[in-house]
């Protein structure tokens, strides 16, 4: 129940709230100006999974359930994507406190740059270690501490998202392209949306397939595939007067 409470909270924001929100990292990348509320508000959401992710792998494996795990594919897959959505986000962060994005680049910003993207190859293999470790050696976490870790994925999973409204909040409305240049875009939508909605998703698949066993996995794939395809194609299929209300 606690899980279905907070996808929900996650799809609202999704189409109710991150739009609005989207427009002050717009403003940072359209004026590479220095702009510190998105900057660290993808810092906290980068911290906030690095705490959260090694309770939930040890509440997943001290439940008992049918589950043999989630399969190689899938998991490999979510992994890849999830190392790709870590230095996107990173890139806009950076960009938001003015470190890239300009003609050219300074020595100090060549060094942020070079940093950066080292903590962040370190993360990955820290979360990698951590989760191991935490589905054979941890105790199962308490109530309290499942439950901020489940709040500490939603901030990440709301906040990485927001970025993605960003990225194709200029799509404006395409209310006088054909119907077959739209289904083209939305389709191209989706595919690249993947790339960033399976790793914010990841959680919600994975418990299911840990906690409830591998049909309940598989219904939980299925059903990321869909509001992935929705909400991937939502900056076409939006009304346009929605448009009209984030410009």
């Amino acid at each position: 129940m606690q899980k279905h409470i907070y996808s929900i909270l996650f799809y609202a924001y999704s189409v109710f709230a991150a739009p609005f929100l989207a427009q002050s990292m717009q403003e940072a990348l359209k004026t590479h100006s220095i702009i510190l509320l998105p900057a660290f508000a993808l810092l906290a959401a980068l911290v906030a999974e690095t705490i959260a992710l090694p309770v939930k792998f040890a509440q997943w494996s001290n439940k008992k359930s049918d589950s043999t795990g989630i399969p190689l594919a899938l998991g490999s897959t979510m992994a890849i994507f999830h190392v790709i959505l870590s230095f996107f986000l990173t890139m806009y962060m950076l960009d938001a406190l003015g470190v890239v994005g300009g003609e050219n680049m300074e020595n100090w910003q060549n060094w942020a740059l070079g940093i950066s993207v080292t903590l962040v190859m370190v993360r990955e293999v820290y979360l990698f270690c951590i989760a191991s470790s935490a589905m054979h050696n941890w105790k199962a976490p308490s109530r309290f501490t499942v439950t901020l870790s489940d709040l500490l994925l939603l901030i990440f999973q709301c906040c990485a998202y927001t970025i993605y409204w960003e990225t194709f909040l200029g799509a404006d409305s395409v209310e006088k392209m054909h119907w077959v240049a739209m289904l083209v875009l939305a389709a191209g939508l989706v595919l690249v949306f993947y790339f960033m909605y399976l790793p914010l998703r990841m959680f919600d698949i994975m418990e299911s397939y840990y906690m409830e066993g591998n049909e309940a996995g598989r219904r939980a794939t299925r059903t990321v595939f869909l509001t992935g395809a929705i909400l991937g194609a939502y900056p076409v299929i939006a009304p346009s007067w929605l448009f009209k209300l984030w410009h």
